[in-house]
Parts: structure tokens; C-alpha cells; sequence
């Protein structure tokens, strides 16, 4: 029989997120009679809750702030020895350098996964510097969308036989509503039964561009008054300014902000319309929940996007940072009920194709068997 192989998972962040939901789907779908798993994290936070609550036991890797965290690097290194990992497969750029350069000296194989164009932050003076070390130390790196790829290639030069894309991919099955369960969720939102409800769901990031979307409902509500916006995320610190946004545009009755809601299928099946308003997306994990879930979407063109929707086909694509064109897809799919069921359709089979979780999960299985010989 067999030996099985060793494996730890490894992020940087606990928070909400679509990089937070794909590695948890990763760890919790990875086929046991093949590998042994680790989950290291390095705070706990929402994921590592998650983790907890699913019957996971994750480590939190003891770690410090600043320009090398040896810390961090030393317990990495130990624990990599001692449980005599054989691959590691690091989420995000802090995971992924010090795991890379780990995983050189140990002479193991390491996977760095990117999933935004701002997991590496364009603060850090030092962030060229430590993304060569990674592309030196690490065995593969993998970006989320062809456009992501492109992105860091541009930066940074990276020799295209060290990377790949894998697609994220989501669960197609549905959340069913009864009719009345569905409407007393519409009234527990404020939303009445002829309203057209507007879902974005994503925490209050500035990279959501927030403002944008709320802009445009204004100018939507002047052609159209039926319509309610609803936003599904954590507060982040800039909450404060999108609350002033809507007070100063007197919206109060048409956009709420529900912060971190658990069930977001739920949301998606009692919406009409879903929107991403995003300035930059590495890829765009709710879009895709939402064309599972037979939802119409319009999506900027801020990069991943634009490789899920097809416009004017699958999905509406919208220039980014643009209230006015916005506006104008929102009332157009508002009016317009045979377009908005003609989107949904093609959308939910194109989205069940391309994107579903376990073409993901044999791409990253298929990688790690390459990795390890």
C-alpha cells in the first residue's frame, strides 16, 4: 500500500474572503486516502473558526511583525522537519515567501498561490526584493486567473514554466427557497415583493469600490425608484466614509449594509440582480456563486471578470470606476426581464462548465503528483 504523503496548508490571513473560502474548500476536499493534512494559520479570526467549528484542528504559527519575521520563519522551519511535511501549498505572499525559502533549504516542494494583484502590497519597498527570493526558492506558483498571471509576469518576470493558472472553482448546488421563507427574508431586508433587490456581497475593501456602486443606484432610483441595494460584508475601516456616501445622497431607505453574513446563498436566492463594482479582482469567487446560483450579473472590467463573463451573454461587463455606466446596466437589466432570465441561464450553465470545485481541486491534485516524485 501506498505511503501517504504529508501536506500543509498554509495563508497568511483568517479574515473573510474568497481566498479565505477557497482554502478552506481546498484543505476540507483534498482526498484523505492520499494525503496526511495540516492547516497552519497565523492568527485566528473568522477561518480559523471555521476550521473549528468543521472539525478541523489548524496550528497558529507564532509570528511577529517586520522587515523578516524570524520568528515565524524559525517555528515554520521546525515544524516542517519534525512532521516530515513532503509539500507545501502556501496562499498569499507572506505564507508563500517564508515557506519558499523553508521549503529550499528542507528540499521540499512548495506551491505559492496568488489571488489578487494586491497580495503583494505596492507599499512594501522591500516587495521586489522578497517576491525574486519566492520566485528563487519556491517549486510552482499558481494564479487564480490568466489575468493574474499576466499581472505578476509583467512585474516581475516570472519564467513560465514555474507557473500555472487554476481557476478557483464553487459548489453548483443550490440553496432552495420555499416561497414564504424566500419572502420573509425579502421583509427581513427591507425589501418589498415587487422591489428588484441588488446584491454585492464582499467586505467594505476600497478595492470593492463601494462608492461606485452606491453612486450609481442614485442615478439608477431617478429612472427607476423600485430598486434596493444590499451590501453583505465585514465593516473594514472605511466604512465610515460609504455610511457619510449614503447619508449625503439620501439613501438611507435604499442600501443597506448587512456586514459579515454567514449564508450568502440564502442572499442569492432571494435577489434579483447581482453586481461587482471592483477597481481590481484577481478573480472573483461570489460572481461565480452567483451565476451557480442562476443570478444575472454585472461585473466591472477590473481583470478576472472578464475571463468569467462573456458580455452581453453570460453576464454584463461595465467599465471600472464608471457610476454612469453602471447605472445604465442596472436599469437596463431591471427593465428588461427577458434579458435578465436569458444572462441568468447561460451564466448558471457557463459558471457549472468552467468553474465548478472539483475541476479545481483535480488541478491542484494533479499539480501536487507532479511536484512530489
Amino acid at each position: 500500500m501506498r505511503k501517504k504523503k504529508n501536506i500543509l496548508y498554509i495563508i497568511d490571513s483568517s479574515e473573510t474572503g474568497g481566498a479565505e473560502s477557497i482554502f478552506f474548500n481546498l484543505v476540507q476536499k483534498t482526498d484523505r486516502k492520499i494525503y496526511n493534512v495540516a492547516i497552519g494559520l497565523l492568527y485566528d479570526g473568522w477561518l480559523w473558526k471555521k476550521f473549528n467549528d468543521n472539525g478541523f484542528h489548524p496550528i497558529i504559527f507564532p509570528n511577529k511583525k517586520g522587515r523578516f519575521d524570524y520568528t515565524f520563519f524559525w517555528h515554520l522551519f521546525i515544524f516542517l522537519r519534525k512532521e516530515q511535511i513532503d509539500i507545501v501549498c502556501a496562499h498569499l505572499f507572506t505564507t508563500s515567501l517564508y515557506a519558499s525559502i523553508a521549503g529550499r533549504l528542507l528540499q521540499l516542494p512548495v506551491i505559492s498561490v496568488f489571488h489578487g494583484a494586491m497580495d503583494v502590497s505596492s507599499s512594501d519597498k522591500y516587495s521586489f526584493i522578497k517576491f525574486n527570493l519566492l520566485k528563487l526558492c519556491a517549486t510552482k506558483i499558481v494564479f487564480v486567473s490568466d489575468y493574474l498571471h499576466d499581472f505578476f509576469q509583467n512585474q516581475y518576470s516570472i519564467n513560465c514554466h514555474q507557473t500555472l493558472t487554476i481557476y478557483n472553482g464553487v459548489n453548483s448546488s443550490h440553496c432552495v427557497l420555499q416561497e414564504a421563507e424566500r419572502q420573509l427574508l425579502r421583509n427581513k431586508l427591507g425589501t418589498s415583493q415587487d422591489e428588484m433587490l441588488v446584491l454585492a456581497v464582499g467586505d467594505t475593501h476600497l478595492a470593492k469600490d463601494y462608492p461606485t456602486l452606491i453612486k450609481s443606484i442614485d442615478i439608477a432610483l431617478k429612472k427607476n425608484g423600485n430598486l434596493k441595494l444590499v451590501i453583505a460584508g465585514r465593516k473594514t475601516n472605511n466604512f465610515s466614509e460609504l455610511a457619510s456616501l449614503v447619508a449625503k445622497l439620501r439613501l438611507s431607505k435604499k442600501v443597506l449594509f448587512l456586514g459579515y453574513y454567514e449564508n450568502i446563498r440564502e442572499l442569492f436566492a432571494v435577489s434579483d440582480l447581482y453586481v461587482s463594482s471592483s477597481t481590481s479582482e484577481g478573480f472573483s469567487l461570489t460572481l461565480v456563486e452567483a451565476m451557480m446560483e442562476g443570478l444575472p450579473v454585472i461585473a466591472t472590467q477590473s481583470g478576472g471578470p472578464e475571463e468569467i463573463v462573456e458580455d452581453g451573454k453570460t453576464g454584463v461587463l461595465v467599465p471600472v470606476a464608471s457610476p454612469a455606466a453602471l447605472a445604465d446596466a442596472i436599469i437596463e437589466l431591471c427593465d428588461n426581464a427577458v434579458l435578465r432570465n436569458s444572462l441568468a441561464i447561460h451564466g448558471q450553465s457557463h459558471a457549472k462548465t468552467n468553474f465548478g470545485i472539483k475541476a479545481m481541486i483535480n488541478g491542484y491534485e494533479q499539480l501536487f503528483r507532479e511536484v512530489v516524485k
